[in-house]
């Protein structure tokens, strides 16, 4: 397990050193399930506890099991393939159902944030959603 954290921190510190002079909006984890979950850098740290990866940025904390993951990388732009994470902040949460909500009444949102809200892949964002993910957060 040392092995596999000793790696995981070159690995930040290498990733990070290569990018200095270019801005990234997130560091996204790519689980060896194929599920993608990013935490934008604003205020990003992470530490090691347990065999779990602990990540904080200035919105949200997520735990990662080491074992489930299979890479990490920067990228322009949050992105998450966990259904129901909508505003892809890596976990499902109330804040989820907030976003699907604004989004009905109107809010603005990008492609992705749109494509992320049809939890029910339905090709619609309605007060379906919202219960698909209000079930999501019970089954947890």
């Amino acid at each position: 397990m040392k092995k596999t954290i000793i790696m995981m921190i070159v690995t930040v510190m290498a990733t990070l050193t290569a990018v200095a002079d270019t801005t990234y909006e997130s560091l996204s984890f790519s689980r060896k399930d194929g599920t993608v979950v990013s935490y934008g850098v604003d205020g990003l740290k992470i530490t090691f506890s347990n065999s779990n990866a602990v990540i904080r940025n200035n919105e949200t904390t997520g735990t990662l099991a080491l074992n489930t993951l299979d890479y990490m990388y920067f990228s322009d732009a949050a992105t998450s393939s966990v259904t129901g994470d909508v505003n892809a902040d890596g976990e499902i949460s109330v804040a989820d159902v907030n976003a699907i909500i604004d989004i009905i009444l109107g809010a603005e949102a990008d492609d992705d944030t749109r494509e992320r809200a049809d939890v029910n892949g339905d090709d619609e964002i309605t007060v379906a959603d919202v219960n698909a993910v209000i079930d999501l957060i019970l089954a947890q």
